[in-house]
Order: C-alpha cells, then structure tokens, then sequence
C-alpha cells in the first residue's frame, strides 16, 4: 500500500473511533474499490476538484461508522 493510501486510511480512522479496531486491510480494500467512483461522483456533483475530495471523504467516513465494509449503495446514498 503506497504511503498517500495509507495516510488517507488513517485519516480517516483518526475522525472515527469506532473505525480504529478494524483491520486496516479491509478498509483499504473497500476504499480502493470505490474512490474513483465516488470521486467522480463528487466532482460531477461539485465542479470542483477540492470539494469533491472533501465530499468523497466526507462519504468514506460516513460509511464506515455505519458498516465494517460498507456496499457501493451504502456510500452513495444521502445521509
């Protein structure tokens, strides 16, 4: 895992306790299935490069407070 990936990762832990004491792996794995949909998504959405990296991660911390591995449907849909 690149070092960026990582960061991002923890990141986003260090905004959830409740994601802490879950595996890094798995997160990893459903952060990396889905970014560049969301991102896309976002950017559509926004128009706007820096938003839409907030959004995405905005999104990315929502899903995982709500499930240990999230689905696509659970990252897209409004909160």
């Amino acid at each position: 895992m690149s070092t960026l990936q990582e960061a991002n990762l923890f990141r986003f832990a260090g905004y959830l306790p409740v994601v802490r004491h879950r595996s890094a792996g798995t997160c990893s794995d459903v952060y990396e299935q889905n970014r560049h949909r969301i991102y896309a998504l976002a950017l559509w959405m926004t128009d706007n490069e820096l938003t839409a990296a907030e959004v995405m991660t905005n999104a990315f911390c929502r899903a995982f407070a709500k499930s240990e591995v999230p689905t696509p449907e659970e990252l897209t849909a409004p909160s």
